[in-house]
């Protein structure tokens, strides 16, 4: 059975805390800077088809490191034109880099 997060007592909120209860196992969380994918690699672990995107802060190396500012593809059907990179890093994850053109 599934619980909506109203359900879950607020302590709980972790999402860590939360998958169980709603046993999501296929999709994509769209988190924000506060989401820490190593706390739950276990839950992830067990869900092949469930992934995350989360951003990075503006000072993080691997920007610089993975020279992501040098955007090398165009997303099709956007309007304006928004560029991109993306970059396969250690473990396996990939980091995406977008920017507006016209700005």
């Amino acid at each position: 059975m599934k619980a909506s997060a109203a359900k879950i007592p607020s302590k709980q909120l972790h999402i860590a805390r939360i998958l169980p209860h709603i046993d999501i196992r296929r999709g994509i969380i769209v988190a924000d800077k506060g989401f820490p994918p190593s706390k739950i690699k276990t839950e992830f672990s067990e869900r092949p088809d469930l992934h995350f995107l989360t951003p990075i802060k503006r000072n993080d190396v691997r920007i610089a490191d993975n020279d992501m500012l040098a955007f090398d593809g165009v997303l099709k059907g956007i309007d304006p034109h928004v560029v991109y990179k993306k970059k396969q890093i250690k473990g396996g994850r990939f980091l995406y880099a977008f920017k507006d053109a016209v700005l």
